[in-house]
C-alpha cells in the first residue's frame, strides 16, 4: 500500500458526485470562453477588413480632396469648349475663388485589440498550415513553456481550434503506429514524432495548470484527445501519454484523458495509459538519476581543481574558471531542466482523479510517485527551475492549495533515514522561501513571500511540528519585515556610512524572532543551533537586509552596509556569509523580471547556504577527502555541498550557477592531498585546460603544461599556491607571473614542483636536507642539479634555473 495517507475525508460518493458538478461547470465555462474567443476573433478579422478597406480610393470610398481620381476639377487655363450647337453660349462663370475646404472627417476606429492569446494561436495555426500537427504541437510548447500559468491557458484556449486539428491527424495515425513504449528496436522515427506531438500538448498543458486553475484547458485538451481514440483500439494513445510523462512533460494531460474515458465506460483503455504512466514516471526518475551522477562525477572534479588551482586566481577569475569548465558538460544544464519538470511530475501524480484510483494501476503510480520524490527531492537545491517550482507550490499552499508537500512527511518513511531527509528538504524550503524577497518585494507578486510563509505554516509536519508551533516564528518574521521598512536613512554627518549599531525596533524584532527560534529546541526536528534554526534564522536575516535596501536607496551599493548585515547577523546569531550576502543583494535582477524567482532561489542557496552548512562541511571533512565529503555530499543535515578551497581571510562564496553546488570560500580547515591513487591522467584533459584559460591562464600553450597532473595524479597548483607564500606573494601574482613565462620554461617548473611532496596533512616541507645541491649549477652526494624536496629547495632551483621569480610588494 501507499505510504501516503488519504488526505480527502469526504464520502467516496458524495466527493465523486461534487467533483462531477465541479467538471461539468468548468466544462461549461470552457465551452463559453471558446466561443467568446470564436466570436472575438472574428470581429478582429472584420474589423481589420474594414480598416483595410477603407484605405482604398473607390466610388464609394473617394478620397476627400479636390483633384482626386474620378473626380473633375476644372483648370483655370483649360482651352475654352467650342459651342456646336449654334445657340448663344451662357454666360461665362466668374473665376472662382479658393475652394472651400472640405471638413475632414474622423478616421476610422482602430480594429479591436486580439484577444488574450490570440496573437500565439495564430502562430499555432499558421505552424500548422505550414507543418502539420508536429509543427503546430512544438509551436504550441513554444508558446506556452516559459509563460506564466494564465497566459499558457489563455494562449490554448485561443489555440483549441488547433488543437482540435491536432488530434484528429493523431487520431488518423494511432493504429498504424502501435507499438512498445520504450523498447528502441520496436520505436521508429515516425513513433518518436507521435510521441513528441503528445509530449508538446501535455507539456502545454502541465503549464498552465501547474498552479490548480484554469482546470477548463485541461479538459478541453483532454476531450480533443478522447473523441479521436477509437473505442476499440488505443492505438499509440497509451504510450504516447505514458511517454509524455518520460520526457517531463507532466501527467495531468494523461491522467485527465484516462478520467475522461472512464467516465464514458472505457475503463480498460483508460489503465492502459495509466500502466504506461507507470512505467514514464519511473523512466524519468531513472534519467534524472543518470544525469545527476554524471553532474557529482563532475562536480568531484571540479572540487579538485578549484582545490589546486583556486587559490591562484581572483574571484571573478575562478567563477570565470568554473563558467568555462561546466560549459563543457551538457548534463549541467539538462539538470537544471530536469529539476524543475520533477516538481512539476510529482504534482501532477498527485492531482490523480478519483475515479481512477481504483484501478488496477493506480497505486502502482502512487508508489512510482513516492519514489521519484524520495529519490529526486533532494537534488531540488541543484536546480534552480526545482527551487522556482517549489517556491509555486508554498505559495499553493499558503493560498488553500493541496499540494504534494503534504506528502513529503510519510514519504520520508519510506528513505533510509527520515530525519535526515525531513531536515535536508525543510532546510532547503526555508531558503527558497527567504529568496523569495528578493523577487517579491514590489514585483508583480508583492503578496508571494507572506503566502509562502502560510504556505510553511501549514506545512509544519515538514519540521516534525503542528501549525500552531510555528505561528509565534511566523509572526516575528513578519516583524521583523515591518521594523526593517522603517530602517533610518544614514546620517550625511557620517559621510553617508551606516553605523554599527541597528535601530532599537529593529534590534528587539531580530532578539525576539531568535528568542522565539530557540524555544523551538527540542520540539519535532529541532535542536538548538542546528541546520534548521539556521535556515530560520538566515530568513529573518534576509527579510530584514532586504528591507533596508528597498528602504534606503542604494544601500547595497554603499559598502559600510556590511555593517548593517554584519550586525543583523550577530543579533540572530545566524550563520550568513555577510560579504556574499551583500554582493548577492547588489547584483539582484530587477523585481518582476522573468527569471528574478529563479535566480534569487538559486543563488540565495549559495550565498546563504555556505555559511548555514559551515558546520556540516566541518563535520563532513573529518572523514577524510574533502573533495568527496564536500562535493558529492552526504549533504548532511539536507545542506548544499562544501568543499574548503585554501582560501584565508576570504568570506565571500562562490555558487555554480544553476546546481546549486557551494564552494566555501575561505573555510578554517586545511584541504587533505587527494588520494595518491588517483590516477595522473584524470586531470590531463580538454576540461582542465578550460578550467585554467577561464581563470585567465591565456597565453598559448601554458594551460596544456600546468594541467599536467605527477603519477600519482597531483597538481602543480598546490605547490605553487605554498611557494607564492613561501616567498611572501599573493599567490594570484605567482599565477600571473607563470602564465608570462615561455612555454618550456612552464614545463620545467612544473617538473620541477612534481618533484615537492606534501605530508600526509597537506602541508608542504619548508626544508630538507637536500636543499644545498639543488638547480643545475650545484653538485653533491648523488649528482649534479639535484631535484628540489621543499620549498626552500624549488626556490633556490627557480633561481639557479633563470627564473626571476615575483618578490614581495616594498621590496
Amino acid at each position: 500500500m501507499s505510504a501516503i495517507p488519504s488526505s480527502n475525508g469526504m464520502n467516496p460518493n458524495a466527493a465523486a458526485a461534487a467533483a462531477e458538478a465541479e467538471r461539468q461547470r468548468q466544462a461549461a465555462e470552457a465551452a463559453r470562453r471558446a466561443e467568446e474567443a470564436r466570436r472575438a476573433a472574428e470581429m478582429a478579422k472584420a474589423a481589420a477588413a474594414a480598416a483595410a478597406d477603407a484605405k482604398v480610393p473607390t466610388a464609394r470610398n473617394r478620397p476627400e480632396f479636390a483633384g482626386a481620381r474620378d473626380e473633375f476639377v476644372p483648370q483655370a487655363n483649360a482651352r475654352p469648349l467650342v459651342n456646336l450647337s449654334g445657340a448663344e453660349a451662357p454666360p461665362a462663370a466668374p473665376p472662382a475663388g479658393p475652394a472651400m475646404a472640405k471638413a475632414e472627417l474622423p478616421p476610422p476606429p482602430a480594429a479591436p485589440a486580439p484577444p488574450p492569446g490570440a496573437t500565439q494561436a495564430q502562430a499555432v495555426a499558421d505552424a500548422f498550415t505550414k507543418g502539420g500537427a508536429e509543427a503546430a504541437a512544438a509551436e504550441l510548447r513554444k508558446q506556452t513553456e516559459n509563460a506564466p500559468p494564465d497566459v499558457a491557458a489563455e494562449v490554448l484556449r485561443a489555440a483549441q481550434p488547433t488543437v482540435d486539428k491536432i488530434t484528429e491527424e493523431l487520431g488518423k495515425q494511432a493504429k498504424k503506429l502501435d507499438g512498445g513504449q520504450f523498447d528502441s528496436s520496436l520505436i521508429a522515427e515516425p513513433q518518436k514524432k507521435y510521441d513528441q506531438v503528445v509530449t508538446d500538448l501535455a507539456a502545454a498543458t502541465n503549464i498552465a495548470v501547474k498552479d490548480g486553475k484554469n482546470q477548463d484547458v485541461l479538459q478541453a485538451v483532454g476531450a480533443s484527445i478522447t473523441r479521436n481514440i477509437d473505442q476499440k483500439d488505443i492505438g499509440r494513445f497509451d504510450e504516447a501519454l505514458g511517454n509524455a510523462v518520460t520526457h517531463g512533460a507532466g501527467a495531468n494531460l494523461s491522467l485527465e484523458v484516462s478520467r475522461q474515458l472512464t467516465e464514458t465506460g472505457r475503463g480498460k483503455q483508460a489503465d492502459d495509459i495509466l500502466e504506461n504512466v507507470k512505467e514514464g514516471t519511473k523512466a524519468f526518475n531513472d534519467h534524472m538519476k543518470d544525469v545527476a551522477k554524471k553532474v557529482e562525477d563532475h562536480n568531484g572534479k571540479l572540487a579538485e581543481l578549484i582545490h589546486a588551482w583556486g587559490p591562484l586566481m581572483t574571484k571573478d577569475e575562478l567563477t570565470n574558471a568554473i563558467t568555462e569548465y561546466k560549459k563543457g558538460f551538457s548534463e549541467y544544464d539538462e539538470l537544471e531542466k530536469l529539476g524543475g519538470q520533477m516538481v512539476r511530475t510529482a504534482q501532477s501524480l498527485k492531482e490523480m482523479p478519483e475515479n481512477l484510483k481504483g484501478m488496477d494501476h493506480a497505486d502502482d503510480i502512487i508508489k512510482a510517485n513516492e519514489k521519484l520524490v524520495a529519490e529526486q527531492f533532494p537534488r531540488i537545491e541543484q536546480s534552480g527551475d526545482a527551487q522556482q517550482e517549489l517556491q509555486a507550490l508554498f505559495k499553493r499552499e499558503g493560498t488553500g492549495g493541496n499540494t504534494i508537500l503534504k506528502d513529503v512527511p510519510a514519504i520520508a518513511k519510506t528513505t533510509d533515514n527520515e530525519k535526515e531527509f525531513l531536515t535536508q528538504f525543510a532546510t532547503t524550503s526555508l531558503n527558497v522561501v527567504a529568496a523569495q524577497t528578493m523577487t517579491g518585494a514590489g514585483g508583480s507578486e508583492p503578496n508571494a513571500f507572506n503566502e509562502m510563509l502560510e504556505g510553511v505554516r501549514r506545512n509544519a509536519a515538514l519540521f516534525g511540528l503542528q501549525p500552531e508551533q510555528l505561528n509565534d516564528v511566523i509572526a516575528k518574521i513578519q516583524n521583523v519585515k515591518t521594523e526593517a521598512a522603517a530602517y533610518p536613512v544614514p546620517d550625511p554627518a557620517s559621510g553617508g556610512s551606516f553605523s554599527v549599531n541597528l535601530p532599537p525596533g529593529l534590534n528587539t524584532a531580530l532578539e525576539s524572532l531568535r528568542g522565539a527560534i530557540d524555544g523551538l529546541s527540542g520540539m519535532g526536528l529541532f535542536a538548538f543551533n542546528d541546520p534548521l534554526s539556521k535556515a530560520f534564522q538566515s530568513m529573518g536575516g534576509v527579510v530584514a537586509a532586504w528591507g533596508v535596501g528597498t528602504t534606503v536607496p542604494k544601500a547595497f551599493d554603499n559598502p559600510s552596509v556590511t555593517n548593517v548585515l554584519t550586525a543583523i547577523n550577530t543579533t540572530l546569531g545566524a550563520a550568513l556569509q555577510v560579504e556574499a550576502l551583500a554582493g548577492l543583494f547588489r547584483a539582484t535582477p530587477q523585481s518582476g523580471a522573468a527569471i528574478g524567482s529563479r535566480w534569487a532561489a538559486g543563488k540565495f542557496l549559495g550565498a546563504v547556504g555556505a555559511g548555514i552548512t559551515l558546520a556540516q562541511g566541518v563535520m563532513a571533512a573529518k572523514d577524510g577527502d574533502l573533495a568527496k565529503a564536500g562535493i558529492y555530499a552526504a549533504q548532511t543535515a539536507g545542506q548544499m555541498a562544501l568543499v574548503a578551497t585554501g582560501f584565508v581571510g576570504v568570506s565571500a562564496s562562490l555558487a555554480l550557477t544553476g546546481v546549486g553546488i557551494v564552494l566555501a570560500v575561505g573555510a578554517a580547515w586545511g584541504f587533505r592531498q587527494l588520494d595518491k591513487v588517483r590516477a595522473s591522467n584524470k586531470h590531463e584533459n580538454e576540461h582542465t585546460e578550460d578550467f585554467l584559460k577561464g581563470g585567465g591562464v591565456t597565453q598559448d600553450g601554458v594551460a596544456h603544461h600546468l594541467r599536467n597532473a605527477d603519477e600519482d595524479g597531483r597538481s602543480v597548483g598546490p605547490v605553487l599556491t605554498a611557494l607564492a607564500k613561501h616567498i611572501g606573494v599573493d599567490p594570484t601574482a605567482m599565477l600571473d607571473y607563470v602564465q608570462g613565462l615561455p612555454k618550456d620554461k612552464v614545463l620545467a617548473l612544473v617538473e620541477a614542483c612534481h618533484e615537492v611532496d606534501a605530508n600526509k596533512e597537506g602541508v608542504f616541507p619548508v626544508k630538507d636536507s637536500n636543499d644545498a645541491w639543488v638547480g643545475p649549477k650545484r653538485s653533491g652526494p648523488g649528482g649534479v642539479g639535484r631535484a628540489p624536496q621543499s620549498l626552500t629547495g624549488l626556490e633556490l632551483w627557480a633561481k639557479e634555473s633563470g627564473y626571476a621569480l615575483p618578490v614581495p610588494p616594498g621590496r
